[in-house]
């Protein structure tokens, strides 16, 4: 599916995926600097893919992590810093929000920043919440 905007277009379709413009995109985060671009390639492959472009450029993404029913994770949401504050973002979002083939799934999104902006988008922030994780090396190792 394809959603436009103004000169902007969202796709959820992998084969739309700038694969190494995302890499970039995702390599000055906090969470993704250090992340090798095969495991950004193979996250890619796994997931549902949304692509943020302005006239084939891909400026922002998105990928969300399914169980098939239940549960959508969202991870990976980043829009090129000379975009940001367009409303793009939220925009996204509420494209994840509305697909047909997340409808009825409880939408998750763990972040350590951004708090409003995510709360302005519909999610709500859960306290007491606790999140469990293992650190694979590549992480630790910090960024290149």
């Amino acid at each position: 599916m394809n959603w436009s905007k103004d000169e902007f277009w969202i796709s959820d379709q992998r084969s739309d995926v700038d694969v190494p413009a995302v890499h970039k995109l995702l390599s000055v985060t906090y969470w993704a600097s250090s992340r090798p671009k095969e495991r950004t390639e193979q996250g890619i492959r796994q997931s549902m893919c949304f692509s943020l472009k302005q006239r084939g450029e891909q400026i922002g993404f998105a990928r969300v992590l399914l169980d098939g029913g239940c549960y959508a994770i969202v991870v990976d949401v980043v829009v090129g810093p000379q975009f940001q504050g367009k409303g793009l973002g939220r925009w996204m979002l509420s494209v994840i929000a509305s697909h047909p083939d997340l409808a009825g799934a409880v939408l998750i999104l763990w972040t350590t920043d951004k708090v409003g902006f995510y709360e302005a988008c519909g999610l709500k922030h859960e306290t007491g919440f606790k999140l469990m994780r293992r650190i694979p090396e590549w992480m630790e190792r910090g960024p290149k």
